[in-house]
């Protein structure tokens, strides 16, 4: 119950410290305001009858994308359509790639549990300047990044991480409710 508070009050910006966390917080985890995307992603959800506990990730993945402005995207092709839909209304600029060996070019990395490898998750987290969303991980394999994580930012749930590998920053963890 104490450990459910915690991620409550962080994800609400109460206890978060650093500025770059509280304005991720801020604008992509508690952000109150619709999106221009938010019809296209409840149309896709409506239309291909899938569970509405989706709707949530994927409007905080298309308000993540909306803020860091990647210029390329690696999706991973095992995730439902409608974070592509996301992705796509937030960033329709951007390249996107689904292939393990391209993901090292990308700006944001979307992948999943069934999809990425624990080498390709390590290396993932390591690198510097990208911004990494992990859905629906293995509790083991959480932890393992949260050790594996050296400096940035990261913010995480039961099976969810998002990570900001910053180079110039310290490491930061923040349990939240995504």
């Amino acid at each position: 119950m104490f450990v459910r508070y915690i991620r409550w009050r962080h994800s609400r910006g109460y206890g978060v410290h650093s500025p770059f966390a509280f304005h991720i917080v801020q604008e992509v985890l508690s952000n109150p305001y619709d999106f221009y995307g938010f019809h296209d992603i409840d149309a896709v959800l409506e239309k291909e009858r899938k569970p509405r506990h989706l709707r949530r990730k994927t409007r905080l993945l298309l308000r993540l994308a909306n803020l860091m402005r990647p210029g390329a995207v690696f999706l991973s092709p095992k995730l439902p359509t409608v974070y592509g839909v996301a992705l796509l209304a937030a960033v329709p600029h951007a390249r996107f790639l689904s292939k393990n060996k391209n993901a090292e070019d990308a700006d944001l990395i979307v992948t999943s549990d069934d999809y990425a490898t624990t080498a390709f998750l390590h290396s993932a987290v390591s690198a510097h300047g990208k911004t990494i969303v992990l859905i629906n991980q293995p509790r083991a394999s959480v932890q393992m990044l949260l050790d594996d994580f050296k400096e940035g930012l990261v913010l995480y749930d039961r099976h969810d991480i998002l990570a900001f590998p910053r180079p110039d920053m310290n490491r930061i963890t923040y349990p939240i409710l995504l």
